[in-house]
């Protein structure tokens, strides 16, 4: 092969590449990644309902700045880790924005539940921060996590994630956040220490089995 033959390939190959590249979308579809949080999120609510259940006052208990307080904590958690795990589906694309978001969410959290623990006797203290239904938390959202966990999958595995231990990780924990959600509708433990402790645990599970999984899950 002379040598500007092989110099024609060579350009031919660097256009090609050149042009995939420009083809790439810029941003994360959000499109593809909202399908997948939506799908498990509704797969979560169904499931949770269909088992444990929900509380017989949760129209009463909104009134109650705490229940607002999961709610909040397992969205915010959803979103700002869905939005990570999305932008990981992607190759050459960063997620350290919101990975800080979902940083200063749990710091957020634990800050509140000091200051709550702080104002009250010490005695209150393990009541508070066990609840009535520490098990079942325990036990529950690492389980509700996972069919969303599989919804997520199947549209990330439409993208190009290539650190798939570290985009599972993030598909677990938004996957935990689905499923905090969905449990708070049953959970009647309206404590801020509560929530910091067995939610922030079980979110962290969630995220381990995501890394577990990942590579499995996201491979394509």
């Amino acid at each position: 092969m002379s040598n500007g033959s092989r110099a024609l390939k060579t350009d031919d190959l660097i256009g090609m590449l050149a042009t995939v590249q420009r083809r790439q979308p810029r941003g994360v579809p959000w499109a593809t990644v909202s399908a997948g949080l939506a799908a498990g999120l509704a797969t979560a609510l169904l499931l949770m309902a269909a088992t444990l259940g929900i509380r017989p006052d949760l129209t009463a208990s909104l009134n109650d700045p705490v229940v607002w307080l999961k709610l909040g904590f397992g969205a915010l958690v959803l979103l700002a880790a869905g939005a990570a795990a999305g932008r990981l589906s992607l190759p050459g694309k960063g997620w350290r924005g919101t990975g800080i978001a979902l940083l200063l969410v749990f710091i957020t959290v634990a800050c509140w539940a000091l200051v709550d623990l702080a104002g009250r006797p010490v005695s209150e203290w393990a009541p508070c921060i066990a609840g009535r239904d520490w098990l079942t938390c325990l036990v529950a959202i690492p389980l509700l996590a996972l069919p969303p966990m599989l919804a997520m999958s199947v549209a990330m595995r439409h993208l190009a994630p290539t650190r798939l231990e570290l985009a599972g990780t993030l598909m677990g924990l938004a996957s935990g956040g689905a499923a905090a959600i969905a449990f708070t509708l049953y959970c009647q433990n309206d404590t801020v220490p509560f929530v910091a402790v067995w939610y922030g645990l079980t979110l962290g599970i969630s995220a381990l089995l995501g890394r577990a999984l990942g590579p499995t899950l996201l491979r394509w």
